[in-house]
């Protein structure tokens, strides 16, 4: 795969670093950013480079091609925290609480969902994009279920969530900045 033949990186220096993974050296340095970069993910079956950052904008490098740039799209509102892949589509959340749906066959933005008042830091999502799991600055996680708004609160952290993930047994772990780290069964029901 070629996603293992690179590491990427983003940096509070506005650049996107390029690295060989085999060797450790820089393979190329982009710098077309004027904030902070604070998101980058490949998507190997497309080969882009699609990075986020504090200036509102994701932007998407074809990898084929020497990683040069493609496209951006500047309508988001406010900072992108975090970049996910799912089935065709690029999930970019932000410092908002909103998260962006792009196309990545077409590079157009689709829509967003205001998922929280505050900023989603890490989600993912599970069961064929049925629900799209989040946790962020408001110290809880959320399973949401997609296009119908219900949501199940998964709550017990005392301080921003920073990660969350689906484990290999369907069960949901949290990491927090209260430095603990809580797992959940899928199905749980908890209202907030």
């Amino acid at each position: 795969s070629s996603s293992l033949k690179f590491i990427f990186s983003g940096s509070d220096d506005l650049t996107v670093r390029i690295w060989n993974a085999t060797d450790h050296k820089t393979v190329k340095v982009i710098k077309d950013n004027q904030q902070s970069v604070t998101a980058v993910l490949y998507v190997d079956p497309f080969a882009y480079l699609v990075t986020g950052s504090d200036d509102k904008m994701l932007k998407f490098y074809n990898g084929k091609n020497n990683f040069e740039w493609v496209k951006t799209i500047d309508t988001l509102l406010s900072e992108i925290v975090c970049l996910k892949y799912a089935g065709s589509r690029v999930l970019a959340s932000c410092q908002d609480g909103n998260v962006f749906f792009i196309n990545i066959k077409f590079l157009k933005r689709i829509r967003s969902v205001k998922f929280s008042n505050d900023a989603v830091h890490d989600f993912f999502v599970m069961d064929h994009d049925t629900f799209l799991v989040t946790g962020g600055t408001d110290c809880k996680g959320r399973v949401w279920k997609v296009g119908s708004g219900e949501r199940t609160v998964l709550s017990g952290h005392s301080r921003e969530i920073n990660g969350i993930i689906l484990l290999s047994d369907g069960r949901i772990a949290s990491a927090s900045a209260d430095k603990t780290i809580l797992v959940w069964v899928a199905d749980q029901k908890n209202e907030d």
